[in-house]
């Protein structure tokens, strides 16, 4: 037989998920477009953002989700410690700027 020993963390986690009531975005690195900078915060749950059927956007918690995206290096931006960070294709393995972060 065998226990699951994280199936009361598992469901802490879930309920704590669904019920997110703010998403913040930020898209972060020294090669971020000018123009992404400029355009400001976009908002995903806009009707305009999505030609989906938001009925189940309405339903959920979820009030608001955006995205910004800021031209600089990780560690010269983040002045409070964020729930989570992905670093996707950073290649911190061959750039000295990302010693820092």
């Amino acid at each position: 037989m065998t226990f699951n020993t994280n199936h009361h963390h598992n469901s802490q986690q879930q309920s704590t998920l669904a019920n997110v009531q703010k998403i913040q975005l930020v898209l972060i690195g020294p090669n971020i477009p000018e123009v992404a900078v400029k355009r400001g915060p976009i908002d995903l749950l806009s009707p305009t953002s999505s030609k989906n059927d938001n009925t189940l956007i309405s339903q959920s918690p979820l009030k608001s989700c955006t995205v910004t995206c800021q031209q600089c290096l990780y560690h010269d931006h983040i002045t409070t410690q964020p729930h989570l960070a992905i670093a996707f294709n950073a290649g911190i393995w061959g750039y000295d700027e990302w010693k820092a972060t």
